[in-house]
């Protein structure tokens, strides 16, 4: 509430309106409408993802081999909380559609999964295959390998959150089975991601 407090300004507000004070500011407009610019970012990044807080990023895109969907879930050993993602036919009590996989821990798919990511975009030829395919221009290749590099910078740059909003944002699927992990991406939202679209 102080951040954006108008009596620092020399006004007084009431009834929704913004009323001139009688009292000199103590804060120059320029100082205080940029730190009102600062508070909207960050209230942005929240809700989209760079510091969203979200305990189970994967929730709704994870399945197992079976395409039982994977929920999140958790337990507490020694007053340490462990998070899973374990299936929901398990959890429904449905043993015969369980798949290998019962539960798998969660940061340990969800690392497999944020490196999958950045691969995609330090391996432009994968990123081509995904978004235009092998009949690509070499133009349209040059943009997307530039495009997936300056992404994968700032990704490494944020750390595991980041890559975890960005796997979010553009997976529409993974299944995990017991020897290795399939993900889908969505084109439209990879593009969007890369600033292509």
């Amino acid at each position: 509430w102080v951040l954006k407090n108008r009596t620092y300004l020399g006004e007084i507000p009431h009834k929704g309106q913004i009323y001139i004070g009688q009292h000199e500011p103590i804060v120059d407009r320029a100082l205080f409408d940029r730190v009102q610019g600062m508070l909207a970012q960050h209230a942005t990044e929240r809700l989209n993802g760079t510091h969203a807080v979200c305990p189970s990023p994967l929730a709704g895109i994870l399945f197992d081999e079976r395409e039982n969907r994977m929920t999140p879930t958790h337990t507490r050993k020694e007053g340490v909380r462990l998070r899973y993602y374990a299936c929901q036919a398990l959890l429904k009590g449905q043993p015969e559609k369980v798949g290998i996989l019962r539960r798998i821990p969660a940061r340990e798919i969800e690392d497999i999964v944020g490196q999958q990511c950045y691969e995609l975009l330090h391996k432009p030829g994968r990123l081509i295959d995904q978004l235009s395919g092998e009949d690509a221009s070499g133009e349209i290749k040059q943009g997307l390998a530039a495009a997936a590099a300056k992404l994968s910078g700032h990704l490494l740059s944020l750390g595991e959150k980041r890559k975890l909003a960005f796997a979010r944002a553009t997976i529409s699927k993974i299944v995990t089975g017991p020897e290795a992990v399939h993900i889908t991406f969505n084109p439209d939202a990879l593009k969007i991601e890369l600033g292509l679209a």
